[in-house]
């Protein structure tokens, strides 16, 4: 902490309002006091809620309106999900503490005259003072007006306070952005030196931090300030967060947690940067971090609308081939692009309720692709095969899919994937017709011995069958494949009464040839 002329100025302020407190309620006596004290607390509850719920909430309104007028932000504004809810929001919080003490004022002087009337013509205890106290008499009303000048002292220092809260409280919030500025920067800073090789380059790099100080390091001493510091936990946080706060959706968001949730989650982002602009190098320890972030998400609606905003705007725009105002889709190995669009037509719904449980399944759904190198098959049917023949790979991410409510229709897209790289090598057309059509009776009688038995043991059944008759076409599958595709003909083939036909079973397997 460090002593400023802001200090100065809270000392001095804070020394005559609660001397003159003091004083008034010595002479006023107890009554008045307590009467003054609970029309400057009664001043405080009422201008927080109408500075942050009504004043505050209609004129940034008005400002995010006037903003639409700008066309780089209205393009923003049509892209962007709610965008204009999340902006209007900010401007509340920020302005609600300016517009709390210009209302608290506006109702301290109504207080004050209603209590000027009121006691007009009315002194306490009708009249009496402190001289003509009885012994006989309380020890209350032998204290009168000692106990009038610290309940005044209280208010004195309260109005100090509720004055200069928004000020300190705008000031910690700054310096808070301030701080997760510079930690980006301090950690972007500290790449480029272990990059850097010469050590010129490394002592140009500490001059620049050790340069003159800024407008921001300015803020940051004032925002530390010891004054400042002491009355902002002496009740100054509380006052601030009452009025620095606004409603959305039903859930009310308090300024100075969302920066620590914002920084929280920037910090976040930065350690885990690397691995998801090198996506070699991600890994099981990165998918942890990701996490971490929809942890992070999870515990704040504002974050939560604000990233359900962006990532369902954004995957929208990229299912549809779409730039994301300028951003071009993630480009992804050809192999998963019917995944990657079933993952993009999943976010594209997410909301702010479902956004943390969606990320942090896709996040480790990615994560054990990474890990399984599917992406540097690049399409080579053995290595997909070898890949797919590892049975733990297959169930880990079917497993992951099921386990949300809203990504279980993805295995549909697992089946679809390995049914592609298995049809994509297999030329029926290269066989004798009257063979193939026998092929297709045999696995449809097959299929139809199977009825009245249990799901998981018809895909087993099927799954030994495939591989025999494949394998009679000079192509070997692996077993865990097979059960994929045995599980995508007992859930997608239709049938009546339990029974299908050679035809069904022959239209099956040519859709897959045809993709």
């Amino acid at each position: 902490m460090t002593f400023t002329i802001f200090s100065l100025v809270l000392i001095v302020a804070v020394a005559f309002s609660v001397i003159k407190g003091a004083y008034d309620g010595y002479r006023r006596g107890s009554s008045k006091a307590i009467i003054c004290l609970l029309s400057v607390v009664f001043s405080l509850v009422m201008g927080s809620i109408l500075s942050s719920r009504i004043y505050a909430s209609s004129l940034s309104n008005s400002i995010v309106s006037a903003l639409y007028q700008n066309e780089t932000l209205a393009h923003l504004f049509e892209n962007v999900d709610r965008l204009n809810v999340i902006l209007s929001a900010i401007v509340s919080m920020v302005l609600s503490p300016i517009i709390f003490v210009l209302v608290f004022l506006i109702l301290r002087l109504i207080c004050h005259v209603i209590m000027a009337i009121v006691y007009k013509k009315t002194l306490d205890y009708g009249g009496r003072t402190e001289s003509s106290v009885g012994e006989n008499d309380t020890w209350y009303k032998r204290n009168n007006k000692k106990i009038g000048a610290v309940v005044g002292g209280v208010s004195g220092f309260l109005i100090v306070l509720i004055m200069f809260s928004p000020i300190i409280g705008t000031l910690k919030t700054v310096d808070s952005v301030v701080n997760m500025t510079k930690s980006s920067d301090s950690t972007s800073k500290q790449q480029v030196q272990v990059d850097q090789a010469s050590a010129e380059s490394d002592t140009g790099a500490e001059a620049e931090i050790g340069g003159s100080k800024s407008a921001l390091d300015v803020v940051s001493d004032y925002a530390n300030d010891f004054a400042g510091t002491v009355m902002y936990y002496c009740g100054g946080k509380a006052i601030y967060d009452m009025s620095a706060r606004t409603e959305i959706d039903g859930h009310t968001v308090v300024l100075s947690k969302e920066i620590k949730s914002v920084s929280a989650m920037a910090q976040e982002l930065m350690d885990v940067a690397p691995a998801i602009t090198n996506l070699g190098k991600f890994g099981a320890e990165d998918v942890g971090k990701l996490e971490n972030i929809c942890d992070t998400v999870d515990d704040s609606y504002f974050l939560s609308l604000l990233t359900s905003s962006i990532v369902s705007s954004a995957s929208r725009s990229w299912a549809m081939g779409e730039d994301f105002i300028g951003i071009a889709r993630p480009d992804f190995n050809d192999s998963i692009s019917a995944f990657t669009d079933s993952i993009f037509s999943v976010l594209a719904t997410t909301t702010p309720d479902t956004v943390g449980e969606d990320l942090s399944t896709i996040f480790r759904v990615c994560g054990i692709i990474m890990d399984s190198g599917l992406l540097q098959t690049n399409g080579d049917y053995d290595a997909i095969m070898a890949l797919l023949e590892d049975g733990e790979f297959l169930n880990e991410l079917i497993s992951e899919l099921e386990s949300n409510p809203r990504t279980a229709h993805l295995v549909d897209s697992i089946h679809l994937f390995a049914m592609n790289s298995l049809m994509s090598n297999i030329k029926f057309d290269g066989y004798d017709v009257g063979e193939y059509e026998g092929l297709m009776e045999d696995i449809a009688e097959q299929f139809n011995r199977m009825n009245g038995q249990s799901h998981d043991k018809k895909v087993e059944t099927l799954a030994n069958y495939t591989v025999e008759y494949l394998q009679d076409y000079g192509v070997d599958v692996p077993v865990e494949v097979a059960k994929v595709i045995a599980d995508a003909m007992i859930t997608n083939i239709p049938n009546s009464d339990g029974y299908i036909t050679a035809e069904q079973m022959k239209e099956f397997f040519e859709q897959y040839q045809e993709n």
